[in-house]
């Protein structure tokens, strides 16, 4: 159900931060083992969860005109360079810099298919992009390097990304964040926008940009 704008921009503003927990959910706990040594603590957090889906697009002007026409609120152009290290078979781990001294860890799992998917993902905040990218190099596989231009519209729970990705060409990607929905609501909600967009099923792909250009040699 449409809340009204009001709603929208409330909804768009937690998006854009993308942040995991609130303070007092990750703060961690000092505790005084037998012996008097006292170790600190961290509580178990839980991924945030989204559904989504994401597509080939030859020309992303219709797709931003479509996007205005909704109403989503046009969140600005983003400049990502994704670098990716060897992790655990099913999940991706990415250090995503921004390029204004602004980085994120991402973990995330989700099966590659072509249909809307449901994906598991923390995000961390990161301080010192290139002190942490030396140290995952030290002991990890770096497999691969993704660098887009990511044009950001929020709507309701979903991120509209209009991407330019260095290598191979325009994509449109949709993430409907599970915010005390139902997955049967963001589902219905991806498909709305999708809809509107104008998003065909067979322009639908299943691997991540890194995947796709692997077999490019990048």
């Amino acid at each position: 159900m449409d809340r009204g704008a009001g709603a929208r921009v409330s909804t768009a503003s937690a998006l854009e931060g993308d942040n995991i927990h609130d303070a007092a959910s990750s703060a961690s706990e000092n505790v005084t083992i037998p012996g008097g040594v006292a170790i600190v603590v961290f509580p178990k957090l839980r991924p945030r969860r989204n559904i989504e889906i994401k597509t080939r697009c030859a020309d992303l002007a219709p797709a931003r005109r479509k996007a205005e026409a909704l109403g989503a609120r046009d969140a600005g152009v983003l400049h990502q360079r994704d670098t990716f290290f060897r992790a655990a078979q099913g999940a991706r781990l990415k250090l995503r810099d921004f390029g204004d001294g602004r980085a994120e860890l991402i973990s995330y799992r989700r099966p590659d298919t072509p249909q809307a998917r449901s994906s598991d993902y923390f995000v961390c905040p990161v301080a010192e992009p290139a002190a942490l990218a030396a140290a995952l190099g030290h002991v990890l596989d770096t497999v691969g390097v993704v660098t887009k231009r990511r044009h950001l519209f929020l709507y309701r729970h979903t991120r509209i990304h209009l991407d330019d990705v260095e290598g191979l060409g325009s994509f449109v990607e949709l993430e409907t964040v599970l915010s005390g929905q139902s997955d049967a609501e963001a589902h219905a909600e991806l498909q709305q926008v999708a809809v509107a967009l104008g998003l065909r099923p067979e322009d639908a792909v299943a691997e991540p940009y890194v995947e796709l250009l692997r077999p490019l040699g990048r």
